[in-house]
């Protein structure tokens, strides 16, 4: 086997790692001869012609992953030409946090990070397992995610082409996935306790069923979709599986859950968490604060829950998740559920096993775990024989001539359904329900007439055309019956459907909807609700012919629903968790459908509440979406953008945020609402704070302080003092800001007296911190810490995680500040334990730094490591310097000098570009010195000279004590007496 080494030949990292590597692939018992253009490629001139035969030629390309790799034309063209011959690529990782790269960095990967050897030894074990089944199988999902990506931009007849192409794959993928299994060889396999001898369980004519059911019981793979179109048979399939899963013998038989899905929030995150929290044997009491909390990130429950199961398997079957999707975009609707399947996905012994059935495949967001997902496409119905039993089983008793029927009948039925057991199903249900006399569809008698009406029909058209003429076949009771069970979108007991039904008694409704069941039309669960699974619902709704002499239309429908959950919401006392608010949701929902959206508007306003006080206001993002310019009161509109918009600045999306603050700005010139305004300029001014733009940011909080004294309005003060703080803050002016903050503190203090909620003192105790953040930056430690003691005193009384979180991080940055930094350490792992149970990602960035810092300054060099490489992940251009700078110093201490001067030249650039922007930043002057004294050291600046410079600059913006002992606490972690210049340019020496 050859290999193709890709590199940019930058004379420096890349390069010296390249000619490593072609002399280590030299080696004896090296699985691969390396293809080094440097020795094949003579002349040099000639590369552009001969590369494609020399990328042919070889058996994989291994692609080294530098910095600025993705930016390099040639090795671009030389991984095109690799996926292009269908060869395999293997990305090998130098370093970490490089900016991420779409193209490059999803690809199979050996991380180098740790060692060149090690990096060695697992690049040899993926070389040699290339050749197995699960090689083979990588590669094949690789092309078929490229096939599949560029389904949405292919016109008709090209994604026809790509689609039988795609078939080709799948075909191939269960060959190989089969083979797999069988080869104990080629897969690290659980122990063969934990199987289940298929011979005891398998029927003949199962090939679908086993090779599920060897997946549930041995394969690795967390999360498997089954894709297919309706009605071929995925739902029988997957029970068949469950069932067989569960009544096996043996410790090691899963436990199996089956949830059937609804619509886009009939399954959440939470019910994911309450279905795990069943299957936990042991007490929760030492997670259950944890699990109860709502502002614990629903990623950290469901690791708690996987943790929890220890050596259990518990398997959950989710059918229809098509409904799940986003219809324009084929993603996850809900971002909860997209977070707790990718961990999930991550599992290294696979405790959870997730099924997901669906119609349409689903399109990741930024994740991995689609990636990291098995995918099985059943497109083709039953055997013709499997067919036939499944006939007669509908008619035991042979009253339709479905037990005995002409095989030819079968057959050509068998055909023109694709051999869908859904079709049998529906076959059945007409054959079998009483003829409504007023159809206007002919009347099918008979085996021989549904064959006979199907003449050139495709499977999917033959479905449609079946089910609808079931319906529509159906007496008019039953299908009202039928249609007000389909309004409702989810489970509901006979007493809901009577709701919807007025002149019907419950015993009348309970007939009909066992005739219902008996069609094939209406599923019961085993609580005894009703529903009507996907799209069956949707063509019951369309089936619905308004008459003049009633109100039996769809609009009517959905809203007769909605008042049925408008009537069972709890009272204000009664809302404890989210799940208390099902029938507010569900009511939403339905008034959506049903146009009413002024309704739909106060609604969610009431629910808003409730989600503001728990932090999860976005879980009604998309509702607030769907009536943004339908509202009819423009005061409405502002309000509902002004939402909007501190949903997506919550998430850090700052361009949709800003469209919706400019949007709900025009309403004001028809509403006139001056507290609106203000709240408007403060939240403009908080985008543009976060984009760094301090000045524009300024303007708008002096224009809401205005507003808010012109008109007495003394607690709207309150935010935009403490936020033009922060802007005094960024252009070093300390003393302004802390009168700004002690303003904000004392107005805050008088709410908290005349209004003592929770909100009221959370507010409070968030000031508290930024003062005693400024007051400690200033020098003055002692009141510094008397004010973060009474914040996290208020934030200990008001049971905020995030506040207590974000107090032990300034409470050890104080204690670093004082050289106390054993102190600081262990009260800043009390704060990262709080930060990784929140998920917060900048709240783990910010503590996962100040930890680095205190252990890098107790030499813990491996611990600081950790920390930075978790702290990195995910960091934007121009944010978090600090960060960016201990991952330099870090590579600096351990000896790795390419890296951490690529890492200096990136923390130079990036702080020198904020500098340029704004010339008072003095926190990227420092972090601009910073990097130039790591390069004086690396040997690329000689003298010293540019890094005193700089911090001379940034001195002249600020000298403020704390901020220059921390500058000083930061240059001594380089632990190198060449910089004592530039230590005391920082002190004023």
């Amino acid at each position: 086997m050859q290999a193709f080494i890709s590199y940019v030949d930058d004379d420096g990292e890349s390069t010296y790692f390249a000619n490593w590597l072609n002399d280590a692939l030299k080696r004896p018992g090296s699985p691969a001869k390396p293809w080094f253009a440097p020795n094949q490629l003579i002349p040099v001139n000639s590369y552009e012609k001969r590369l494609p035969r020399a990328v042919n030629s070889c058996d994989l390309l291994l692609f080294v992953r530098a910095e600025h790799t993705p930016d390099s034309n040639a090795c671009m063209e030389e991984l095109r030409l690799a996926r292009q011959f269908g060869k395999p690529i293997i990305t090998l990782r130098l370093e970490s946090g490089y900016e991420h790269n779409p193209v490059v960095d999803h690809l199979p990967s050996v991380d180098f990070t740790k060692g060149h050897e090690q990096g060695l030894q697992d690049l040899f074990e993926r070389i040699r397992t290339l050749k197995t089944p699960e090689g083979r199988i990588a590669q094949l999902e690789e092309k078929l995610r490229l096939v599949r990506d560029g389904f949405r931009r292919l016109n008709p007849v090209d994604l026809a082409a790509s689609k039988k192409e795609e078939a080709a794959l799948l075909d191939r993928l269960k060959e190989l996935h089969a083979q797999a299994q069988v080869d104990s060889d080629a897969l690290d396999l659980a122990p063969a306790a934990h199987a289940i001898p298929w011979s005891e369980v398998l029927t003949d004519g199962q090939e679908e069923t086993e090779n599920v059911l060897r997946e549930v019981h041995e394969g690795r793979t967390p999360i498997v979709l089954i894709v297919g179109p309706e009605g071929v048979g995925k739902t029988r399939l997957v029970k068949s599986v469950i069932d067989q899963a569960s009544t096996g013998s043996g410790a090691h038989r899963p436990l199996t859950e089956y949830r059937q899905v609804y619509g886009p929030q009939s399954f959440t995150a939470h019910d994911l968490t309450e279905l795990l929290k069943g299957a936990v044997d042991e007490p929760l009491s030492t997670a259950a604060t944890q699990l109860e909390r709502l502002d614990v990130a629903i990623a950290r429950k469901v690791e708690i829950l996987m943790e929890l199961l220890r050596d259990k398997r518990i398997v959950v079957v989710l059918d229809s998740c098509e409904v799940l999707l986003d219809a324009d975009t084929g993603k996850l609707v809900s971002s909860d559920l997209d977070d707790a399947l990718e961990v999930i996905a991550r599992q290294r012994q696979t405790v959870v096993k997730l099924l997901m059935v669906t119609r349409e495949h689903p399109f990741a967001r930024p994740r991995r775990w689609l990636t990291r997902t098995l995918i099985w496409s059943f497109d083709k119905g039953m055997p013709l024989a499997d067919f036939k039993k499944l006939l007669a089983s509908l008619d035991p008793h042979d009253a339709y001539g479905l037990l005995t029927p002409r095989d030819e009948l079968v057959e050509t039925l068998y055909e023109r359904t694709g051999g869908r057991p859904r079709a049998a199903e529906v076959v059945h249900g007409i054959l079998a329900s009483p003829r409504n006399p007023e159809s206007e569809h002919s009347a099918l008698d008979s085996l021989e007439d549904v064959v006979r009406t199907l003449t050139g029909a495709t499977p999917d058209e033959t479905l449609d055309f079946l089910t609808c003429h079931l319906i529509e076949g159906l007496a008019l009771d039953v299908r009202r019956v039928l249609q007000a069970v389909s309004a409702f979108g989810i489970p509901v007991d006979v007493d809901a459907v009577a709701f919807m039904l007025p002149g019907e008694g419950v015993k009348q409704v309970q007939q009909s909807l066992r005739h219902l069941q008996a069609s094939h039309l209406v599923r019961r669960t085993t609580e005894d609700l009703y529903y009507v699974q996907p799209p069956d619902d949707t063509r019951a709704l369309q089936s619905i012919q308004p008459s003049a002499d009633d109100e039996w239309d769809q609009r009517s429908l959905l809203l007769r629903a909605a008042s049925y959950f408008a009537l069972r919401r709890r009272t204000e006392g009664e809302v404890k968790r989210l799940s208390d608010l099902t029938a507010e949701f569900t009511e939403i929902d339905l008034l959506l459908q049903g146009g009413e959206f002024e309704t739909a508007f106060r609604a969610i306003e009431s629910v808003d509440d409730y989600l503001d006080n728990w932090g999860c206001r976005w879980l009604l993002r998309r509702q607030r979406e769907q009536i943004c310019g339908l509202l009819r009161d423009e005061m409405h509109e502002l309000v509902n953008l002004l939402a909007l918009g501190d949903i997506a600045l919550r998430e850090d999306d700052l361009a949709v945020a800003e469209s919706c603050y400019r949007q709900a700005f025009s309403y004001l010139e028809v509403c006139n609402r001056v507290d609106y305004r203000q709240k408007l300029d403060v939240a403009l001014g908080a985008v543009l704070q976060r984009r760094d733009e301090m000045a524009k940011a300024e303007d708008y909080y002096r224009k809401a302080l205005a507003i808010a004294r012109e008109h007495g309005v003394v607690e709207a003060e309150i935010v935009p003092l403490a936020n033009l703080a922060d802007c005094h803050r960024h252009w070093g002016q300390l003393d302004e800001a802390v009168r700004c903050l002690e303003g904000a503190a004392e107005l805050a203090r008088g709410q908290v007296t005349s209004a003592p909620g929770r909100d009221t003192r959370r507010r409070l105790a968030e000031i508290m911190l930024r003062l005693g953040s400024r007051y400690a930056e200033v020098g003055d430690f002692d009141r510094a810490e008397t004010v973060l003691e009474e914040a996290g005193a208020h934030a200990t009384e008001i049971d905020s995680w995030v506040t207590q979180c974000q107090y032990l991080d300034a409470m050890a940055n104080l204690k670093l500040w004082q050289y106390q930094t054993r102190q600081a350490r262990e009260i800043g792992k009390r704060g990262l334990e709080l930060a990784l149970e929140l998920g917060r990602v900048p709240l783990q960035r910010q503590v996962y730094t100040t930890v680095a810092i205190c252990s890098l300054i107790e030499n813990d060099v491996d611990e600081a490591v950790e920390h930075i490489r978790l702290a990195a992940r995910g960091r934007l251009p121009g944010h978090a310097l600090t960060t960016l700078a201990l991952n330099a110093v870090l590579e600096h201490r351990r000896g790795f000098p390419w890296s951490a001067q690529r890492l200096f030249r990136q923390l130079r650039l990036e702080a020198a570009e904020r500098s340029r922007q704004d010339q008072r930043d003095f926190g990227a002057l420092d972090m601009e010195g910073f990097a130039r004294c790591g390069e004086h050291l690396g040997g690329i600046a000689p003298r010293l000279d540019a890094a005193i410079d700089v911090l001379h600059r940034a001195r002249r913006v600020t000298r403020a004590p704390g901020i220059t002992r921390q500058m000083v606490q930061l240059l001594t972690l380089f632990n190198d007496a060449r910089l004592q210049p530039a230590i005391a340019a920082v002190v004023g020496d």
